[in-house]
């Protein structure tokens, strides 16, 4: 730290990585369980009760599922619901997967929910319905691509790094949860003017302290 405090600096290389995500499967019935507990503590007794009644209500398919795909006989109905909820025609072909399929198909809203008056409903069947929605919407986008950006700077023969992350194309991840605020965005573009060779003048350099925190208790998502 005291060599290099207000001293300059030299970007001695940029290393870049292309990384892309594919969008998520739909629900089957465990990972709805999870996901309603994770944003909205919902336990999966609860959300087993609401999704029960969505169905009973013909407002879901059948929810006791472990298939996270549908079958080919189902792309019409799947591409149906998609151009009614988003008003676009989409290539549904990465949730359709015969195989995957054995008694029944992964959770999916009916047409009959698309147009029903979601206000009628309880708050916590609202919350499990617009989540059955939303993986959907999310599972037919396209997939989440960007750049991992490694930055190494020279500063009196040591050598540090910095982490960024340039989003190249959003994709299933423009599809926000549901009823949960978004929390902002941690990831740091890399400066535009941050190439190789670049002089940096005057650095301030400053050590921190951390220390490591125990395993978190589980919660019903975790454990499930």
């Amino acid at each position: 730290q005291a060599a290099c405090d207000g001293q300059c600096a030299v970007v001695g290389g940029i290393e870049l990585k292309r990384v892309e995500k594919k969008p998520p499967k739909l629900y089957d019935l465990t990972t709805l369980q999870r996901e309603a507990n994770r944003y909205y503590g919902l336990t999966a007794s609860q959300t087993l009760q609401a999704v029960q009644e969505l169905y009973e209500e013909k407002l879901v398919t059948y929810p006791r599922t472990d298939s996270q795909f549908v079958t080919e006989d189902m792309r019409t109905t799947v591409e149906s619901l998609v151009q009614t909820l988003d008003g676009k025609t989409v290539d549904v072909s990465c949730v359709i997967n015969n195989s995957k399929v054995t008694d029944h198909h992964a959770i999916l809203p009916t047409m009959q929910s698309v147009k029903c008056s979601k206000e009628k409903l309880s708050e916590t069947k609202q919350k499990i319905l617009s989540l059955i929605i939303w993986k959907l919407m999310q599972a037919v986008q396209p997939p989440f691509i960007y750049e991992d950006i490694l930055v190494t700077v020279c500063c009196q023969g040591r050598n540090f790094t910095a982490k960024y992350k340039d989003i190249l194309q959003p994709g299933y991840t423009a599809k926000l949860v549901p009823f949960v605020e978004t929390e902002k965005d941690r990831d740091v573009p890399l400066p535009k003017k941050l190439e190789q060779g670049t002089v940096l003048s005057v650095v301030r350099a400053e050590k921190k302290q951390g220390f490591t925190s125990p395993p978190k208790v589980y919660t019903e998502d975790t454990l499930l």
